[in-house]
């Protein structure tokens, strides 16, 4: 019975991504899915309580990962090295975008959904902190949280722009153009920051 089980939630699961994708969230009904899926509307209830309980188990499996991943930046205490951490993070992108790309793109089209807001501030505050450590490694004494979100969020935003934009084929290379555009040499920029905060260097104006 609990294969049955698992076999019918998976049933619905799928047609939910293909109508998720095909036609997005808010455009998608609970009948739609049932339909697809081949199983009547109750049965769906069975088993998620409303269309919101079915999202958040489609991206369950990717936010988890994700979440990983920039756990896995505060672990690595080499907080100096930021030009491994932005290909770090590039090659973790792809792999995302190559694992689970009907739901990033799902994803990153319920942007105004509460649930991917939290998921959203959960990572940008993991990021956040990241980019405190390595301010104060390159000796910015007690850095401006503010300062920190924001290039946290930048960075954040500027890749996942590039990952809703992008196709497969191109992601590699526009994640690569965008690093040497906008991130490149940005341990100079944090060890410039750190002498103008401490007043070493004389043609500072703050």
């Amino acid at each position: 019975m609990q294969i049955l089980k698992d076999n019918v939630k998976g049933q619905i699961l799928e047609a939910a991504k293909r109508r998720f994708k095909e036609r997005g969230f808010d455009n998608t009904s609970i009948k739609d899915i049932a339909e697809d899926a081949k199983i009547s509307v109750g049965n769906i209830y069975r088993y998620f309580k409303n269309k919101e309980r079915l999202l958040e188990e489609l991206l369950l499996d990717l936010e988890a990962d994700t979440k990983q991943i920039f756990l896995n930046l505060l672990d690595d205490k080499n907080d100096g090295n930021t030009s491994d951490l932005v290909e770090q993070l590039n090659h973790e992108i792809v792999r995302l975008v190559t694992e689970y790309h009907d739901e990033l793109f799902i994803m990153l089209n319920c942007k105004n959904k509460g649930q991917f807001i939290r998921f959203k501030d959960e990572v940008m505050r993991l990021f956040t902190t990241k980019i405190e450590r390595m301010a104060e490694y390159y000796g910015i004494k007690n850095p401006d949280k503010i300062l920190c979100g924001a290039v946290a969020t930048a960075m954040f935003e500027g890749c996942f722009y590039i990952v809703r934009e992008s196709n497969l084929e191109d992601l590699k290379n526009n994640l690569k153009l965008y690093r040497l555009t906008l991130l490149k040499d940005i341990d100079k920029q944090f060890e410039e920051v750190a002498k103008k905060v401490e007043g070493k260097d004389s043609t500072w104006i703050g």
